[in-house]
């Protein structure tokens, strides 16, 4: 199974976020773990899909400003939309389906599996 459709599994049954989850997210999504600075024991040994500095594991499932930064690797002008009421998100990006989920973080997460696997044509 891809990394698309493996994060896109454990997105579904999850309840809430967690680290394992928003790592799953940033594979899924063209993030990498550097070996060599994981080696080093550094904090920062993840490089985003543009390349460049290495970067902490972003908390795409449960913080809400980290998931909105998701623009930056789907496209700027990339439109994310999102509700949400006291046990259920729906979030939605760009021309893409509606996602329901538990919380607003893991339905963007959704939206963005699902926007990123119609971009690859996956």
């Amino acid at each position: 199974m891809n990394s698309n459709l493996m994060a896109l599994s454990q997105l579904r049954s999850a309840s809430r976020g967690s680290s394992a989850l928003s790592a799953a997210v940033a594979e899924a999504l063209g993030y990498r773990k550097d070996q060599m600075a994981i080696d080093a024991g550094a904090k920062k040994n993840w490089v985003a899909p543009s390349g460049g500095d290495f970067v902490e594991l972003p908390h795409f499932t449960t913080s809400l400003d980290a998931v909105c930064s998701l623009r930056t690797v789907l496209g700027e002008s990339t439109t994310i939309s999102f509700s949400w009421e006291k046990s259920q998100a729906t979030a939605k990006i760009a021309d893409g389906p509606f996602i329901v989920a538990s919380t607003p973080e893991l339905a963007i997460c959704m939206a963005a599996v699902h926007y990123q696997m119609r971009r690859q044509q996956i």
